[in-house]
Order: C-alpha cells, then sequence, then structure tokens
C-alpha cells in the first residue's frame, strides 16, 4: 500500500482527475461499440459473452495506466517544446488532443509501466 501511495504521489490530484475522467470517457465509447457490435455480431451467444468480458477487463487495465501514459505524453511534450505557447484554432486543438489521448490511451498498456517507472524514478 506504500507503494501505491508513492507511486501516486507523483500526481496533481486535479491531474490525476481530469486524466481518469478522459480515461472512463474513452472506456465508455468504446464499451458502446463493442456492445453495439457485440448484438449485430453472429457469433454465439457464449462466444458474445467472453468476448466483451475480456474486452472490459482489457479496457478497465488501460483506464487504470492512461494516468501513467498521460504523464509521460506530458513530460515528453514539456521537454520538447519548453514554454512555448502554441496559439492555434479551437477547431483544430480539440480534435488534436482527442486524437492524441485516445492513442494514449489505447497505447496505455505498453506506456503505461514506462510512466510508472519514471513516477516511481521520480518520487524515490
Amino acid at each position: 500500500m506504500d507503494h501505491i501511495h508513492r507511486l501516486y504521489s507523483y500526481f496533481n490530484k486535479e491531474y490525476l482527475k481530469r486524466a481518469y475522467v478522459i480515461g472512463c470517457m474513452f472506456f465508455l465509447l468504446m464499451s458502446l461499440a463493442l456492445v453495439f457490435g457485440a448484438i449485430n455480431a453472429n457469433d454465439g451467444i457464449f462466444n458474445k459473452i467472453s468476448h466483451l468480458i475480456f474486452m472490459f477487463v482489457y479496457m478497465a487495465i488501460i483506464t487504470l495506466l492512461f494516468p501513467f501514459s498521460k504523464m509521460l505524453w506530458d513530460n515528453t511534450k514539456s521537454f520538447v517544446l519548453g514554454n512555448t505557447i502554441l496559439i492555434t484554432s479551437v477547431f483544430f486543438l480539440f480534435p488534436a488532443k482527442f486524437i492524441v489521448n485516445g492513442l494514449l490511451w489505447s497505447m496505455s498498456l505498453f506506456l503505461g509501466p514506462v510512466g510508472i517507472a519514471y513516477a516511481w524514478y521520480k518520487t524515490k
């Protein structure tokens, strides 16, 4: 338990809440897509249910790892850009942020452990 507290002490509470809300939104969006896809599939009921259970567990794991991959992305972005301010249109910014967060959410199974190792190293 002390290890988890140490790991989450690296995060600002507001950052962590926002990351989990974004992750949960992607979870719900993909859950709806999976359920509607399973309804229209021609598989047997056992295949549908087992596939849905596996995908829900997988998506729950990557949702839990999402703040760590987002933290890794934000730290890399701030390292590369520094204090640069980008002025752009909101019509470009929101879709770009949605795509980046969607990619981070989907790749958080691979990026999350790297972010955990980074946070673990920084809190030592």
